[in-house]
């Protein structure tokens, strides 16, 4: 438990004094929450591991854990609407793949299934490129986010025949020559 030091003012023979009293602090109330988190990559599970640690630092009232499930890419989505279909256990977040994800957009299974998540995205949304929103939405309501944007590696031909000791080759080595640029 905490200790801290507080000073209090009394009155005494028609004088204040201060007195110092040492008061426990409550400790900080803190609510566990467990996120059920599916996904057909191990990646998934590593990233959102160390990501919790961040959350953790920001929203210390809570005590963040995940239970992980890996399932096989091929049975993700069955698995899922199976699940929608029976009533049954769904986790909180779900990685669908995005060629995947036209399957939820059906008949009423994003207004039944999903959250909406057009209110929590709010203002955010001008920050990103529209069609990227569009595979998640139905009814003008957006149902699912891209977890990594895409990214597209080109080096034109008159770069590397003009400049080849200074085009990069990989995407690692083309960060630090964009910066200097």
């Amino acid at each position: 438990m905490e200790v801290e030091r507080v000073v209090t003012q009394i009155v005494e023979k028609e004088k204040i004094v201060e007195k110092i009293v040492t008061v426990e602090a409550m400790p900080a109330k803190v609510t566990p929450v467990e996120i059920v988190l599916w996904s057909f990559d191990p990646l998934h599970v590593k990233h959102f591991t160390q990501v919790a640690s961040l959350w953790k630092d920001k929203w210390a009232q809570y005590d963040l854990t995940f239970d992980f499930l890996t399932v096989p890419f091929d049975e993700l989505v069955t698995k899922l609407l199976a699940n929608m279909s029976a009533g049954a256990e769904l986790p909180d977040l779900t990685a669908i793949e995005i060629g995947q994800w036209s399957k939820f957009m059906k008949g009423d299974i994003a207004e039944t299934q999903l959250v909406d998540l057009t209110p929590l995205i709010g203002d955010d949304r001008t920050k990103f490129i529209e069609g990227r929103w569009t595979p998640y939405i139905k009814d003008g309501k957006i149902y699912g986010a891209e977890s990594v944007p895409s990214l597209s590696y080109t080096t034109s031909p008159r770069c590397l025949k003009t400049q080849a000791s200074r085009c990069p080759l990989t995407h690692g080595k083309s960060l630090p020559t964009r910066a200097t640029r």
